[in-house]
Order: structure tokens, then C-alpha cells, then sequence
């Protein structure tokens, strides 16, 4: 059976994650009202419990009560995140954040499924894409890895952005990881994890360790991107034009 953490050490756990991002809570509760890279989200957190099938013990789900606050939710454009936490394994899944939309106060309780088996081997900082029976798609990912998420979910989910995919990639240590794979060129820089990373390059102004920096971090993200298109981009970002590739 999973392993369960009070609501006020889930709620801790979530927060934690985003230590040094700047983030704001704009309504208590659960769901709560988040906001952090300038966009806000309503967020539901709910362990994740057993849905005692017996003859198919491996599956998992959170259930979502009939809530006035889902009647608001249901006619907003604010994202809904809601998310399941594992505790064995300290994960968390995700469900799609609009189409979950339709299915609030459907009934007593809305069911959201999972898989104890989903949750197992995800490494930090990637996301592992599941389908489960219904044709439903889950994002599962270490709950350190939340900033992530939250600063890629229209990716993860694919709505309305650039084409985008997934695949495996060998590390170092010979293990798969899953990464989400962005198609053509990068043409702004305003993905967080990358300005972090540039930081301390552009302190030192160091254009040319930025340049290989992300040419090889972020290879097998942005296989289209040469070095050439990495160069322009980073050396715009640096001289403080717009951190847009030139054309």
C-alpha cells in the first residue's frame, strides 16, 4: 500500500521545491491559487491511494469531491493543475490541466487513475509520458522537479505550443532518461533552467564557455540548434538586446 504524508507536509513538500524561484500564493486552501514565471495556476494536491481492483492491484488514482470551488475552476482559463503525490517514491503525477476541466463535479467523486509501476526509476529534473486505459496521459516526474514542470507544462501536455516530442537518451552511467525533445530552432531564451545556467557565463562575460555550455547541456532538448545558432543567440542575450535568434 503507498505511503501517505499529512495535507500540511504535502503542501510544504510543494512549496520547498520552488525555494529560490519567486512565487506567490494568492488564495489559500486546496486547491489553492499559485502563481510563479508570471503565470498563475490553480493547484490541487491529493496523495495518491489504491483503487483496489483486485484483480489489477497495480492501479492507482486520486479522487476529486463535488467542491464550489470546482464550479469557478471549471469556467476559468486559469490552468488547473492537480496533482498526486507518491510518497514511496516521492513523485508526483500529473493530468492534463484543461481537459481535466470538463470532468469537475461530473459526480460525488471524479477518479483520476495512475500506476504505482509508473512511479518507479524517474530520475530528477526529466518526465516520464505514460498512457494508462481510458487514453488518458499522465506526466510523472521527482517532485524536485516541480520548478520544471510548472515552467513547461503547455510543453508536456503539448497545448498549443511548438511541436514537440519525447525520446530516450543514453547518460553517462549507460541508464535511460526521458526527455522532452523541442523541434526547429530556439528563437527566445526564456526558459528558466537556461538563464540559470547562463548566469555565472554572462558574470564572467564569458560568451564562449556559454556557447559550448548549452550546445552541449542541452543537445538532445534542442537537436536543431547549431553552435552558430546557439552563438547568436547567447551573444544578443549578453549584450542585453533581446534574447531573440536572428533570422
Amino acid at each position: 500500500m503507498n505511503e501517505k504524508v499529512s495535507a500540511p507536509e504535502l503542501r510544504r513538500i510543494f512549496i520547498e521545491s520552488f525555494y529560490d524561484e519567486n512565487y506567490e500564493v494568492t488564495m489559500e486552501g486546496n486547491p489553492f491559487k499559485f502563481k510563479v514565471y508570471d503565470q498563475e495556476f490553480y493547484v490541487f494536491l491529493k496523495n495518491i491511494s489504491p483503487a483496489y481492483y483486485p484483480k489489477y492491484p497495480d492501479i492507482a488514482r486520486i479522487q476529486l469531491p463535488f467542491s464550489e470551488h470546482f464550479k469557478v475552476i471549471s469556467k476559468s482559463k486559469i490552468p488547473f493543475i492537480i496533482l498526486g503525490y507518491n510518497a514511496t517514491f516521492g513523485t508526483f503525477t500529473a493530468w492534463n490541466p484543461f481537459d481535466i476541466k470538463e470532468r469537475l463535479n461530473q459526480k460525488s467523486n471524479v477518479s483520476l487513475f495512475t500506476r504505482d509501476s509508473f512511479q518507479e526509476s524517474i530520475r530528477l529534473n526529466t518526465f516520464k509520458e505514460k498512457y494508462i486505459s481510458n487514453g488518458d496521459k499522465v506526466i510523472l516526474f521527482d517532485s524536485r522537479t516541480l520548478p520544471m514542470f510548472f515552467n513547461n507544462y503547455s510543453t508536456l501536455f503539448s497545448i498549443n505550443i511548438e511541436k514537440s516530442k519525447f525520446k530516450y537518451i543514453k547518460t553517462k552511467d549507460g541508464k535511460n532518461d526521458c526527455v522532452n525533445v523541442k523541434m526547429g530552432d530556439l528563437k527566445k531564451i526564456d526558459d528558466q533552467i537556461i538563464l540559470k545556467d547562463l548566469i555565472q557565463y554572462q558574470i564572467n562575460s564569458d560568451i564562449i564557455g556559454a556557447v559550448l555550455m548549452c550546445s552541449e547541456k542541452y543537445a538532445s532538448i534542442y537537436p536543431d540548434m547549431t553552435i552558430s545558432k546557439w552563438t547568436k543567440l547567447v551573444t544578443n542575450y549578453f549584450q542585453k538586446k533581446d534574447i531573440y535568434l536572428i533570422k
